[in-house]
């Protein structure tokens, strides 16, 4: 018999969130395999692994999107892909997966290798414009369009699986080692969930890429909130799907239980919706899929006429990507969207598909940008392991303590992160009863697990600090402090490398920002001046942000240059660890106080 493995995993960290997801299993040893490489053993692959999931079998697998022909046979025969149009593999046990086993085993950040060669723009572009004209003629209303991204990586892919998935904190990872090749998909999406005679489904269109600082982030969450072209295609893909739904379920039981929410996740935000319904008896998974697949928001409405135009127009099969991926057991089935999902055939050769909702407002050039910002949740470099904050405590009590509260609990918003308060309180109570003293870092995991650093507290009343070059040290998040800090730690290590105490960061506009550690205020004439939030490259600290706020008069927000450090009174470095220190500024030949 063939072999197969499965791994399936949740890595959002809101895990009773009552949000469908994968649960947490490893499947291995399949004593069965169905496996659909013609149209006509679709209907048959799919009876037999739900009869087998209702015999008390785990059962995992695919249908791609080329399948969609056994069920609308309105669309143009399907493109031949390297995949079967279905697979599923049969296990008689699972091994369940607890969260200390899925830490990533490389602690070192994130992958750095890959490589990605896009689709031809012209080519892109000129099919978006093709759609808009269908859209114009009254053909479609919305054409999922999409291409394919071919990807090398020097390193074996499996290997770097779990550091994209828990920096992605996607509901759906799947992992699958199969006779043709191995599918990794980190996929936020819900096809469709269903237990007995409920079913629901959780389709996402609308994108929109993440900020760096909480309130660059907050206003491209606002802006796909009222973004007009991404809530009309929101509420299209709800109307089919309602639609969809109503094909097989009890009349006046599919419900919109959710729309056009906003969604986060480390690279994107996401517009989800959420629909509910009441199952007719006595159906069967064949049935659920001829009514719903492929799902609606992979495709574009109506759904015939958009796939017809999707057949024209892409040339290279989906398969797996867009298709979907599930596990069945006893009465249960929930599959995801094969959205972020790649195949990787037995030459090492790695395909992921991406792509976006075309309308009648739809930018082409945009569409282009959105395909390749859906492709980012992989070589992005900068999503954090963790967040954390470090403070002073005096006799057991965490100097402003709300604060660093505050600071910790929007990180974890940032990022998908789980705070546990009861974990919080419980290390604030412990530290309290030691009546520990001195200096604290406090980081906060993916879990909402904490770690208690130490931190010996060498009391100085001056820093020498070592001006970099502009643009010197980009900086990934500074709004957040997050770890592993690789920036932060390059820099900071370059001024001890001169002796110094630490570097001051200048932006490649030549604005001044902050110290690796500490906020950076100039007196001038009995004023304090100090570069504002709004500049988007800085950590508003606490230290920082309670002066402005008891004294705004005499502490302003200001844009600094090095000029004007050069012409200060004085200048102080602030953080709520050491407080107050006075700044002698240090410049290298290759730096200029000009």
């Amino acid at each position: 018999m063939q072999n197969a493995a499965f791994d399936l995993f949740n890595f959002r960290s809101k895990k009773n969130s009552g949000i469908a997801a994968f649960p947490d299993l490893r499947l291995r040893n399949p004593h069965q395999i169905f496996c659909a490489e013609k149209i006509e053993d679709i209907v048959p692959v799919l009876a037999s692994a739900q009869a087998s999931a209702r015999a008390g079998n785990h059962v995992a697998g695919f249908v791609s999107y080329e399948a969609s022909y056994a069920f609308l046979p309105e669309i143009p025969m399907p493109l031949t892909g390297n995949l079967p149009l279905a697979f599923f593999a049969v296990f008689r046990n699972a091994e369940s997966l607890e969260p200390p086993d899925l830490a990533p085993a490389d602690e070192s950040g994130p992958v750095r290798d890959f490589q990605f060669q896009y689709p031809d723009k012209k080519e892109y572009i000129e099919n978006v414009e093709t759609i808009r004209e269908q859209i114009l003629h009254g053909e479609v209303y919305q054409v999922n369009y999409t291409d394919r991204v071919q990807i090398t990586s020097q390193s074996d892919f499996q290997n770097q699986f779990f550091e994209i998935g828990f920096r992605q904190r996607c509901r759906f990872g799947l992992f699958a080692s199969l006779p043709f090749g191995r599918i990794f998909s980190f996929s936020p999406e819900l096809f469709f969930a269903c237990n007995g005679n409920s079913i629901h489904v959780r389709p996402m269109k609308g994108t929109s890429a993440r900020g760096i600082t909480p309130q660059k982030d907050y206003r491209l969450k606002k802006a796909l909130s009222d973004s007009r072209k991404d809530l009309s295609e929101n509420h299209m893909i709800v109307d089919l799907m309602r639609n969809d739904l109503g094909r097989i379920c009890t009349l006046g039981k599919v419900q919109v239980k959710l729309k056009s929410r906003i969604e986060g996740y480390p690279t994107l935000w996401q517009s989800v919706s959420e629909i509910r319904g009441e199952l007719l008896p006595a159906l069967q998974l064949s049935d659920i899929f001829a009514a719903l697949f492929p799902c609606g928001s992979v495709t574009g409405a109506p759904k015939i006429s958009a796939m017809q135009s999707i057949s024209r127009l892409e040339k290279s099969a989906r398969t797996v990507y867009t298709g979907a991926l599930g596990y069945l057991h006893g009465e249960s089935a929930i599959f995801s969207v094969g959205i972020r999902t790649l195949f990787e055939d037995n030459d090492r050769k790695i395909v992921l598909g991406s792509g976006s909702g075309i309308v009648w407002d739809s930018a082409a050039e945009k569409e282009y940008d959105e395909m390749k910002q859906k492709t980012r949740f992989l070589s992005a470099q900068n999503i954090p392991r963790g967040v954390f904050t470090t403070g002073l405590f005096q006799d057991g009590k965490l100097k402003f303590e709300k604060a660093h509260r505050y600071r910790v609990v929007q990180g974890c918003r940032r990022f998908g992160f789980t705070f546990q308060k009861n974990l919080w309180n419980s290390l604030l109570a412990r530290l309290y009863e030691e009546q520990y003293s001195g200096g604290a870092r406090i980081e906060i995991f993916p879990d909402g697990s904490l770690n208690f650093i130490k931190r010996n507290l060498q009391r100085t009343k001056s820093w020498q600090i070592l001006v970099s070059a502009p643009g010197q040290f980009p900086i990934d998040f500074p709004g957040f402090k997050v770890f592993p800090r690789e920036d932060y730690n390059a820099a900071f290590e370059w001024a001890r490398q001169q002796g110094c105490d630490d570097t001051l960061l200048v932006d490649s506009r030549g604005r001044v920002c902050e110290t690796t550690i500490a906020s950076i205020f100039i007196k001038k004439d009995n004023l304090f001046y100090t570069p504002p939030a709004s500049q988007g490259n800085l950590l508003p600290g606490i230290s920082r942000a309670r002066v402005l706020r008891r004294f705004p008069h005499k502490f302003i927000e200001s844009e600094l240059t090095l000029q004007d450090l050069k012409n200060a009174d004085r200048i102080y470095a602030l953080n709520a660890l050491r407080g107050w220190i006075a700044v002698k500024l240090v410049f290298l030949e290759n730096t200029s106080s000009e």
